[in-house]
């Protein structure tokens, strides 16, 4: 089984990769300055792409076997809050109850 990996929504934005074996986590990555916020995450199988709910809506490509930064997209004036990022499999949760999955 690979690891598991969560954007986090906070300022600045940061993802974690997690140890499903131990449920630890193993390395983790933190937006630079402005890069807050990260509402979306994607792995396509090489890399990870975290959207991020700035101003002008960002996307930033992670190494996974690194977790650093490998490049950035930009949106322009008017493209603002990268909400979701959709690939594979998409998955938002938001403003829910906590509660235990079984």
């Amino acid at each position: 089984m690979g690891d598991i990996f969560a954007g986090l929504n906070t300022t600045p934005a940061s993802a974690v990769k997690i140890d499903p074996a131990t449920m630890s986590t193993v390395a983790s990555w933190v937006g630079a300055a402005g890069e807050d916020e990260c509402d979306g995450l994607y792995h396509d199988g090489a890399f990870l792409y975290a959207g991020l709910d700035t101003f002008r809506a960002a996307v930033v490509k992670i190494n996974p076997a690194t977790m650093s930064t490998v490049a950035a997209w930009v949106g322009a004036a008017g493209e603002e809050k990268c909400l979701e990022l959709v690939g594979f499999i998409s998955l938002r949760i938001d403003h829910l109850p906590l509660m235990g999955v079984h």
